[in-house]
């Protein structure tokens, strides 16, 4: 028969050997997350609910560095609450968040207050802190933040959330990838409060914010208005730029850069100071004008340092032609690169020898391409009927002709699309192309007076006035006529002028320089009919 004694000793041992089989039974609770709130800086946990039946709360630990324990924060009395707020408090307290000066590291277990059964700590969690330094000079604000490390996946993005107004209204700025832990924000605006917090995504549900911080941007302010205008060129291998700039930014000097291609190290190629009212800076560059060049304007500030936002770009126009076989010139050009309105259209000018510039097409955006007809230049009564372009009532209508060398030169002007600003425009480089001359020469003539057919002429198109030479010889090689200009013809007099000549077959040569300065000979007989 047992004692009392024996009795008390083996309840004693039984309440011992429960309590050591309910430590080691409960299971480790799993953090969600830990985040801290940006307008606070109170940090919230969140876990998932404990499966063990016995478990009645959760202690809330914080891991102290200095003295390296993990300071009991606060706890939970209720299995079913899987969330905890730390404040943060002013004064600071010993227990309350200071998550807005450093990260911070928390745990928690899960308990049963009947026997004092307790898990094992959960696995750290750590607050993603966010510091930022403003460079007043450089105009940006460099961002730097603890990573968030305990997701068994990892941080899949992190989100930089900006706001202007002091925190009331949030704005995504930046998404990056989740190993990136900085970012230097640029294109600031100066006397603006800027705020500023991060967001981790650890996949569905998972997110952590950081603490917020703030920025005032006292720096020198940058160009609002600056626009690279246009890039034409003048003459060959002369392009000028044009560039609006802002009289009210806090500019030390600006800087033109040049590259040939878009993947190409911007060059300075120039420096300007100009007055305090100048809007406009122009510039001559002594560049080859059958290539592409890209500009733009960089502003420096007044620490000497270049601001973040540049100009758009402008590039010169490049036009090529090429002479084909059925009279036609083709042209192709380059787009020009890039007005901020977009282009409108192309205007395609032809020149010809002396005469004035003419507008021969008028191209939409998006097309870069144009062919010319040369035949409206050909002079052939054989092919009056067949020719359009041609307005000849008879043969004599070509000596009133303009004389056109076969070498035509084009050039197109690129126009900006239209808007509340200036609209500018660009001329390419101008391109020269030359055709083959085209003769015919008639047989025989009549020239008995009577209008029709009364001189002797080769018809020649596409063909200039230098070194043009018309000889006549009779069947005993006596030189009968001679002219240098291209719409005198033989009237059938011998060389005095005056004297008709016989009835008969004559020898005529003449020759003439192309557009392209190379010199053709022709020579072949012609019967005088009376």
């Amino acid at each position: 028969m047992m004692t009392r004694k024996t009795v008390i000793v083996l309840i004693l041992a039984f309440l011992a050997a429960y309590s050591s089989w309910g430590q080691g039974s409960i299971p480790k609770v799993t953090i969600k997350y830990v985040s801290v709130v940006p307008s606070t800086n109170d940090v919230e946990i969140s876990w998932s609910q404990s499966t063990d039946i016995n478990v009645k709360g959760y202690i809330i630990y914080r891991y102290d560095p200095i003295n390296d324990f993990y300071r009991i924060i606060d706890t939970v009395t209720a299995k079913n609450i899987v969330n905890f707020t730390n404040l943060a408090v002013v004064p600071a307290t010993s227990t309350s968040s200071e998550a807005g000066l450093h990260s911070e590291t928390y745990s928690l277990t899960a308990y049963d207050s009947i026997v004092g059964a307790e898990s094992e700590l959960a696995d750290d969690h750590h607050t993603i802190f966010l510091k930022s330094v403003f460079d007043s000079c450089r105009s940006e604000i460099k961002l730097s933040w603890t990573a968030y490390s305990a997701w068994f996946n990892g941080v899949a993005n992190y989100k930089i959330w900006y706001s202007i107004d002091s925190g009331t209204s949030w704005n995504v700025l930046e998404t990056l990838n989740g190993d990136i832990l900085s970012f230097n924000v640029r294109n600031l605006l100066p006397d603006i409060n800027y705020s500023f917090y991060i967001e981790a995504f650890g996949g569905g549900t998972l997110k952590s914010t950081s603490n917020m911080v703030a920025e005032f941007t006292d720096m020198p302010r940058p160009p609002v208005e600056f626009n690279a205008n246009y890039a034409s060129v003048l003459k060959e291998n002369y392009i000028e730029v044009s560039f609006t700039i802002d009289t009210a930014a806090d500019v030390n000097r600006y800087e033109l850069l040049r590259a040939d291609t878009l993947d190409d190290e911007f060059e300075v190629i120039a420096e300007f100071t100009p007055g305090p009212t100048t809007k406009e800076i122009v510039y001559t560059d002594y560049a080859p004008t059958g290539i592409i060049h890209y500009y733009k304007l960089q502003a420096i500030n007044t620490c000497d340092v270049p601001f973040a936002n540049t100009t758009n770009y402008a590039s010169n126009i490049v036009l090529t032609a090429t002479a084909e076989n059925s009279m036609r010139n083709k042209l192709i050009w380059s787009n020009y690169f890039k007005w901020r309105k977009g282009i409108h259209h192309y205007d395609v000018y032809r020149v010809v020898d002396y005469m004035d510039p003419v507008m021969i097409a008028q191209v939409p955006y998006g097309d870069t391409t144009h062919v010319d007809r040369m035949d409206q230049f050909l002079y052939d009564p054989q092919l009056e009927i067949q020719n359009p372009f041609l307005d000849i009532e008879n043969p004599y209508n070509y000596l009133e002709q303009p004389v056109v060398s076969g070498l035509v030169c084009y050039y197109v002007i690129g126009i900006e699309k239209p808007g509340t600003e200036d609209d500018y425009q660009s001329v390419s480089n101008k391109f020269c192309v030359s055709q083959m001359p085209r003769v015919f020469v008639p047989n025989a003539f009549t020239p008995n007076s009577d209008g029709l057919n009364d001189l002797f002429f080769p018809y020649i198109s596409l063909a200039g006035l230098r070194d043009y030479e018309l000889r006549i010889y009779n069947r005993w090689g006596n030189l009968v006529f001679r002219t240098v200009h291209l719409h005198q013809g033989w009237n059938g007099t011998m060389y005095d002028g005056t004297t008709r000549a016989p009835i008969g077959t004559y020898v005529y040569k003449f020759s003439f320089n192309d557009g392209d300065g190379e010199k053709h000979d022709y020579s072949g007989q012609v019967t005088i009919v009376r």
